[in-house]
């Protein structure tokens, strides 16, 4: 009598099924120990942290201001360039107000430069602090509360303005399925914000 391919599949299917879904214990008889994970989203608990918005604001702040400074830097720019409209072409008074004109806008570019790094700077060194003292913090619940593992999960439906977009955050989405109840976000965020 011949078998079909298709039976022999599916009865070593069934048997590996079952095998899987067995539960099995350790080698000295007792059931294996069980993993407990819990699961934050980092981008809603650093909007949550006080500190982050606090950080933010004074990086913000201190940005404006420093704007300002560039906003009368580039009003004196447009004043000394409608000034030199007045001299005659070729003048002397003219290539002086010429070069003064070249100097402010070299001055003005080589600042807003220097600014803009310094302040991507700070807020980099200011959120990698605040990740470092998150990440204290969630290492200390988790050792609190018996927690093996805890993992980072993207909060919300996927979506994205562009396909490559789309495409990068379906490639760095870690969890796709957790039951309920596994999500710890709000207990970190109450913690460190105490």
């Amino acid at each position: 009598m011949k078998y079909s391919p298709w039976i022999i599949v599916v009865c070593v299917g069934l048997v590996l099924t079952g095998w899987l879904l067995t539960p099995r214990g350790q080698a000295d008889g007792s059931p294996e120990p069980s993993l407990k994970v819990g699961l934050i989203d980092m981008n809603r608990l650093f909007k949550a942290y006080k500190k982050t918005r606090e950080s933010e604001t004074a990086i913000n702040d201190a940005y404006t201001a420093k704007r300002g400074e560039f906003r009368k830097l580039d009003a004196q720019i447009k004043r000394l360039a409608a000034e030199i409209d007045l001299y005659a072409p070729g003048s002397s008074k003219r290539t002086m107000k010429q070069e003064e004109l070249f100097l402010l806008k070299r001055r003005y570019t080589f600042r807003n430069k220097w600014a803009e790094a310094e302040f991507r700077e700070k807020l980099q060194k200011t959120t990698q602090t605040l990740y470092n003292e998150i990440i204290q913090h969630i290492g200390t619940y988790a050792q609190k509360h018996g927690y093996d593992a805890i993992i980072k999960i993207d909060g919300g439906p996927l979506s994205a303005d562009t396909q490559e977009e789309l495409k990068l955050k379906i490639h760095t989405r870690s969890v796709l399925y957790s039951r309920k109840g596994l999500d710890l976000t709000n207990e970190i965020i109450k913690l460190l914000n105490q």
